[in-house]
């Protein structure tokens, strides 16, 4: 499968899911994470309590307990044929690129018109691998070893820095100066400090490399982020 990497913001959008097993289940869950979608549509003749419970907990998700019929497609801008049945999510997957409807085939990759990374998320932190289809198995393997890589410190530090750009940015200094601020935090032991709990060598590392205005937003700053680690 040939592939061009790109993350979708799936909030605006009506996703399908056809097939509430073990990867469809999963599938669901990667939406509920990093949504969710305005809409949610799950199709399956009998589905899981797992998937009642999330159900419960998400008012845009709607559940219906039949087999899947093509006018489910209708109203979908995302589609994942997640059903044990080949045939049945081949079908599907020919119905979504007749539709132009984007679609992804748990059964057979190459039926559908993308394939999904295999990924770490720590908030917005997100590092994927992916092998095209080729080899799933090797693209679990490197994500379990990304996963030990990048700790919940991650997911603190792009949350630290998103809450400090716009105030760099609102000080009015060149692009230059400021690009050359975000590297050299994005560099510093600035993910160390947040991994170790270090409050005071959080704020004396931001204190180094921010301009003076900003020195007094810095230990709210700090606080909201080490909460995450």
């Amino acid at each position: 499968m040939h592939s061009y990497p790109i993350l979708i913001d799936t909030r605006n959008l009506h996703a399908l899911v056809v097939g509430a097993g073990s990867v469809g289940l999963r599938k669901i869950h990667g939406l509920l994470e990093a949504g969710p979608p305005a809409r949610l549509t799950v199709v399956d003749p009998t589905p899981p309590q797992a998937l009642l419970s999330l159900a419960a907990a998400h008012p845009g998700m709607v559940i219906h307990a039949r087999p899947f019929a093509d006018t489910d497609i209708a109203e979908a801008q995302l589609v994942f044929a997640c059903t044990p049945d080949a045939e049945l999510n081949h079908h599907i997957a020919m119905r979504c690129r007749q539709a132009k409807i984007l679609c992804n085939s748990a059964t057979q990759p190459e039926d559908g018109s993308f394939a999904l990374p295999a990924c770490v998320r720590r908030g917005n932190f997100l590092v994927c691998v992916a092998t095209a289809g080729a080899s799933p198995a090797l693209a679990r393997q490197v994500r379990q070893r990304l996963e030990a890589e990048f700790g919940p410190e991650y997911g603190a530090l792009t949350q630290l820095l998103a809450q400090i750009r716009p105030y760099v940015l609102a000080l009015g200094a060149p692009a230059k100066a400021n690009a050359e601020i975000f590297r050299a935090l994005a560099a510093s032991s600035l993910v160390d400090a947040l991994r170790d709990q270090d409050l005071s060598r959080c704020m004396a590392i931001l204190q180094e490399h921010l301009p003076a205005p900003l020195h007094a937003y810095l230990e709210d700053w700090c606080h909201a982020c080490l909460d995450l680690v």
